[in-house]
């Protein structure tokens, strides 16, 4: 085999052109002995370990689908990632990778599964009754899993909150008050605060409302203003970026483990701070296309945000999705950081950021939840597989290693991803 076609497979395999060099002449002999045939102090010798040994090769490139098979030998861990680097990280381009089936089963998860899980096990937690549109989800500190309704009028009522038992039972419901006569948007996103204080933003009347318990009711908080275009001389300011003036379109809401809320502003461009009983504007996103933006947002730490957008302004072809790091500082926010490019279709959902780095993104045009490396750019995508499945999966919240999907057939999964502290 000639050096080029070496230094090709040494490239494909992740190993040194010296180790490839081995382990492709130990192919092509196993390759004409197989013909000509074994002699007799070869008998028994399996050619077929060669190729194992390559994969095996120091420096190979780890599997980007996940094998959601239970295995039948030994439990299969995956290894922990570094924590994102406190600098700013380049953006880095993922591609795609083959969907990974997910085992769906029936039994009840409990307080989310543990070790005995096997990575990927899907798991149907409930079916959300009447207004259905489930969208968003959140998990309290003590277990408590709220879902919010992204509805429309053609449910008939107003869109509501559900609270849910760790095992799926629900136990409450409350509905958002004062929503207008016409309306093609309901609840979109909830979060919960370190003192356990449930947020929800209602894209019906661009107000953050409030669980008052001890009311039993949604309650008013702030509303987010109708900021002016900013036009050719940025003339206002606070601004929304661009020619276009767009209504608020609130599309998620996230708390930080400080206690900081953070709302997504999808129709205007902006992520609001929650001030007091105002909402103030932290940041726009300039890199957007007219009446898109921020659709949700995750704290990776108390100074670390991140974004997922919907069509950008700067790609080729524009219109492209992604994820956005802003690092903010003394509540002041600094200029997003491209760090996960999506396809042209890959419209995303929700975000969460695990304990170990990872993050996680629903995309519901594609039908998966994406297991994404930001500071290695790998990606893993996880497919629903068994009846029922993924149709559409949009909120994400994490519990004990596993994690709960919203899906457009009005249910919720818990999926086992195992994810644990970076070491």
């Amino acid at each position: 085999m000639i050096p080029a076609q070496m230094h090709r497979l040494a490239t494909r395999l992740g190993v040194r052109d010296g180790e490839a060099y081995t382990i492709v002449c130990g192919l092509v002999v196993a390759l004409v002995l197989a013909v000509v045939g074994l002699p007799g102090v070869f008998r028994g010798f399996d050619p077929a370990g060669l190729g194992q040994a390559a994969a095996a090769a120091p420096g190979s490139p780890s599997t980007s689908v996940v094998d959601a098979t239970p295995p039948t030998t030994e439990s299969v861990t995956t290894p922990s990632l570094p924590s994102l680097a406190p600098s700013p990280l380049p953006s880095l381009p993922t591609s795609p990778s083959a969907p990974a089936p997910s085992p769906t089963t029936t039994a009840p998860p409990g307080t989310g599964g543990g070790d005995e899980r096997p990575l990927g096990e899907q798991v149907l937690l409930a079916e959300v009754p009447d207004p259905g549109g489930p969208d968003d989800l959140a998990v309290g500190p003590d277990g408590t899993v709220y879902v919010v309704s992204d509805d429309d009028l053609s449910s008939g009522g107003p869109s509501a909150l559900w609270a849910y038992s760790s095992a799926g039972d629900l136990l409450d419901t409350w509905t958002a008050p004062d929503q207008p006569a016409t309306r093609t948007r309901g609840l979109t996103g909830v979060t919960v605060d370190p003192d356990g204080t449930v947020y929800v933003t209602d894209a019906s009347t661009a107000r953050l409302l409030r669980l008052d318990r001890a009311k039993g009711a949604l309650v008013p908080v702030a509303e987010a203003d109708d900021i002016a275009a900013c036009g050719l001389l940025n003339l206002a300011s606070p601004c929304e970026p661009g020619l276009v003036d767009s209504a608020p379109l609130l599309t998620d809401v996230a708390s930080a483990p400080g206690g900081a809320i953070v709302v997504a502003d999808r129709g205007q461009g902006t992520l609001w701070l929650l001030d007091g009983g105002d909402l103030e504007v932290l940041t726009t996103i300039t890199d957007r296309l007219p009446g898109d933006g921020p659709i949700a947002v995750s704290f990776a730490s108390d100074s670390e945000l991140l974004v997922a957008v919907g069509a950008r302004l700067a790609t080729l072809p524009p219109g492209l999705p992604g994820v956005l790091q802003i690092r903010l500082s003394n509540g002041a926010a600094e200029a997003p950081n491209v760090v996960i490019d999506l396809e042209v279709t890959e419209t995303p959902g929700g975000i969460v950021t695990g304990d170990s780095g990872r993050v996680y993104v629903a995309l519901p045009t594609s039908g998966v939840v994406a297991d994404v490396g930001i500071d290695q750019g790998d990606r893993i995508d996880i497919v629903g597989d068994g009846d029922p499945s993924f149709t559409g999966p949009l909120g994400l919240a994490l519990r004990d290693r596993s994690l709960l999907v919203a899906d457009t057939s009005d249910r919720i999964f818990d999926l086992s991803i195992n994810d644990r502290p970076a070491s």
